[in-house]
Formats: structure tokens, sequence, C-alpha cells
């Protein structure tokens, strides 16, 4: 049953507006965001003591929790209509307690959804927050019970990420395994690959899966958890023996500046180690030191200093006082910040491993070579040609120049 209405000036007006207008004198018609209402119910009413007027969403929110709330503020008002939204959009267990979101939308199938103020929320959040105020930041709400729809406040908790997964764990309730839905193997096939000692390839072929994709499961990168309940103890052992290889001991450090202070060079004062043909551009000595590729320079501070260099603080470096970008001597070497390094590489004249004099050479021949062609002249990176030509380094012998 439709709202009467009247015919003013031509326009068809409802007749509650028209009555409200008159009995407060306020005229409203042209807004379509104000709504005329009656508490009563009654859709032909237009006793002025039964009309409100109100906005919009207020008067979808009073008529489905009751026109008793007219006098709450918004905030309480959202947070009632919310609530009863919960409570009846969901069915209680009754062997559990739980109450169960029955509107499974959007792409989590595991969790319920739920429109608030414009946002999709998930329901077990959204009822901590209506009842307990907004979630602190790093902290997620957890189920106590194995049921990811329920939204129970008393089944719920806050907690961290970390012992979330614990939960999931304990209850069996992780996505991982054949439980994962994208998995492709089962249990029992990645069991008989852990155990097999046929190739990587041909294990690939008969499971139509990629080889890249056995290596991991050999190694524990996934379905680890199998390797963990003892399925391959054998393998377990490995990856803990190559875990300990990567322990830096102060006898690795002893072995390795025994063989680095034989094969360094005097120049000067500075001890110096070779430059491989890749370290020539840089300037720095790399070295592989325990499964890791590292500067000789660093490894020579460390050794010294009995400590690694993270040790110090963050954004440290090993600053060369001697300007020798491959030089091992400990006299040398010092601890300090980025912004010191870059001012002894100023007054050094070694910005980007390469001197003033030098750098007003590669300066001097801007539009006459390639930048590739003048890199590869000056045995430098085409990036440091690039921030010499284009004034970003060496500004001073750009102000000599010019």
């Amino acid at each position: 049953m439709r709202a009467p209405e009247i015919k003013i000036q031509g326009k068809q007006v409802s007749l509650r507006h028209y009555v409200y207008d008159k009995y407060f004198g306020i005229v409203r018609h042209k807004d379509k965001t104000i709504f005329v209402v009656t508490t009563c119910r009654n859709v032909l009413c237009i006793s002025p003591v039964h009309l409100r007027m109100l906005p919009r969403w207020k008067c979808n929110m009073l008529r489905y929790v009751g026109w008793e709330y007219e006098d709450l503020s918004d905030e309480a008002l959202i947070n009632v209509y919310y609530k009863k939204r919960l409570l009846d959009g969901g069915t209680v267990d009754t062997n559990t307690g739980c109450r169960i979101w029955k509107n499974i939308v959007g792409k989590t199938k595991y969790y319920g959804e739920v429109n608030y103020l414009g946002k999709k929320w998930l329901v077990h959040r959204l009822s901590w927050k209506l009842h307990y105020g907004d979630i602190p930041e790093g902290q997620i709400v957890r189920h106590k019970c194995k049921s990811k729809l329920c939204y129970n406040i008393e089944h719920l908790e806050l907690g961290t990420q970390k012992e979330n997964i614990l939960d999931q764990i304990r209850d069996g309730t992780m996505r991982r395994g054949e439980n994962h839905p994208s998995a492709k193997l089962s249990e029992e096939t990645v069991r008989g690959i852990l155990h097999s000692k046929k190739s990587c390839k041909l294990i690939a072929d008969e499971n139509n899966i990629s080889k890249s994709t056995v290596s991991h499961i050999r190694k524990g990168d996934c379905w680890g958890h199998l390797h963990y309940s003892g399925v391959n103890p054998k393998l377990q052992r490995k990856r803990i023996e190559a875990m300990k290889k990567r322990t830096v001991t102060r006898s690795d450090y002893q072995n390795w500046w025994d063989r680095a202070s034989k094969k360094a060079k005097r120049q000067k004062d500075c001890l110096c180690l070779p430059l491989a043909k890749s370290d020539k551009k840089r300037g720095y000595v790399n070295i592989g030191f325990k499964s890791h590729t590292r500067r000789a320079h660093i490894v020579s501070w460390e050794y010294h200093h009995g400590g690694a260099i993270e040790g110090s603080g963050k954004g440290k470096v090993v600053r060369h006082l001697c300007g020798t970008k491959n030089c091992i001597e400990p006299s040398h070497l010092k601890i300090g910040t980025h912004e010191e390094n870059s001012a002894d590489k100023k007054n050094q004249g070694t910005q980007n491993g390469i001197s003033d004099e030098k750098a007003k050479e590669i300066y001097e021949l801007k539009g006459i070579m390639e930048n590739r062609d003048i890199a590869t002249k000056f045995d430098v990176t085409y990036a440091c040609v690039w921030q010499i030509i284009n004034k970003k380094s060496h500004k001073v012998i750009h102000t000599t120049i010019s």
C-alpha cells in the first residue's frame, strides 16, 4: 500500500510531507535524501504526532531496529543496527554454541563477510569491533573454537598472527597439504617422492609436475610438515648439517685471513687483494665466504674487531681511510655511516671509483662518443658515465670546466 499523495502546482507530493510542512513550517519537497516517515508503521497515517523528518539511512535503520531507539546518537544507532543484523544473519549450533554466519559472499569461502558503512568486513572482526571497539594495530581476532564462520563473541579473542597459526595447526584447520585449494598432489604421492631414489626428472614426468616442484618437495620448501613429522629423517639431518655450515666461527675468519694475507700484495702502506674481472668496474673485491658472496674489506674488519658489521648498528658501513677499495689492511678500515663514506670519497676524489682527473676526461668526451663506448674505454659502468655527464657526481670538475 502506497502513502497518500496530493497535487500541488501540478506536481504530485507526498501527503505526509505536505502535512509536516504545514504543521512545522518546513518545506523540503525537493530534497530527496530527507524522508518524512510514520513511527506508528501505518502507511496511511498523517498525524503530526507520528511524523518524523529524518535522513534516508536513519529511517531504514530505525525501521529495522525499532523506533524506541530514535533518541540514540548516530554512532550508537549504527552500533545497535549492525548488532541486530549479526544476530539475525546467523544460526546457533546447539552442540558447540557457535553462531554461524549464513550468507557467505565474495572470495572468502572460509569466513563470513558483511558490508559495514560501505566497506566489506569479516563477520568475526566486525563482531569484536561492535562489542569492544577498534582492533589494536598488530593484533588479529582469533577463534577459540574450530569454526571460522563463528562470530559468537564468547568464542573470540585477540592475539598475534603467530598465535593464530599455532591455533590452526592445533585445531587442524590450516589449509596445507591436501586441504590447500591449489594442491595437485596427495599426501601419499608426496611421501613416495620423499622416499624415492629416482631423479627429479623421472618423478616429475611420472606425476605430471615440474622438476623444480620435486626439488622443492625434497628440500622441504613445500609440504614441509611431512618432513617435520619424521617422514625423511635422513634429509632432515642433511638440512641441519647444511645450516651448521652456514654458521660462521672464529676459525673460519682465521682460515680466510691466512689465505688472503698470502694472496695480497703490499702497495705503499696498503695490503691489496688482486681484483677479478667482475670486480674492476666497482673496485671492491668480492669473495666467497661460507656459501655467501661478501666484500673482502668487510670480512677483514669483522675478523679484526671480533664481530659482524650488523651488530654495530643499522646503516653502518666499513670505510676505506686510504681510498683504495681493494685494501684489506686493518688499520685502514673504520666503521662509519653512509654520509661519512660519501664524504671520504669526495675528499679522496674517488667517487664511483673514479678520480677527478679520470672523470674530467670522461666529461670531455660528451657528444663525441656514446656513453656505452666511453664506459668500455675507461672500464667503468654505464651508470658512472651517465652520472658524470649529467653532472650528478664529481661536481668539482664541472665548476672548473665551466
